[in-house]
C-alpha cells in the first residue's frame, strides 16, 4: 500500500497573549513570500489590539487555522496543532 506524505507549505504563526490564540496564515509558496507578507498580518492583530508573543515562519500542514484559548488550556503542547514537515520525512 502506497502512503502518500502530505504536502506541507510555508504558514505564518502568530501566538498572541491578549486574546490567548494561535494564529495560522498561509499557505505561502515560499518562506520569502511569507516573510515579506509578515508584517501586514501583524499590523492588522495589532489593529485589533491583540498582543503578539510569537511570530513563526514554518513549513508544515495545520489541523486548524485559528486556536483559542480555551483549547489552548486544555492541550499545552503546542505543537499537536501543526504537522511539522520534518516529522514526515524518512
Amino acid at each position: 500500500m502506497n502512503q502518500e506524505q502530505p504536502e506541507f507549505g510555508w504558514w505564518l504563526k502568530i501566538v498572541t497573549a491578549k486574546p490567548l490564540c494561535i494564529y495560522y496564515f498561509g499557505v505561502f509558496e515560499s518562506q520569502w513570500a511569507a516573510e515579506s507578507l509578515k508584517n501586514g498580518y501583524i499590523q492588522d492583530l495589532q489593529e485589533e489590539r491583540a498582543k503578539m508573543i510569537e511570530v513563526q515562519i514554518q513549513q508544515c500542514q495545520p489541523k486548524q487555522l485559528t486556536i483559542e484559548e480555551p483549547e489552548i488550556k486544555a492541550n499545552q503542547e503546542l505543537s499537536q496543532y501543526c504537522n511539522d514537515r520534518e516529522k514526515h520525512q524518512s
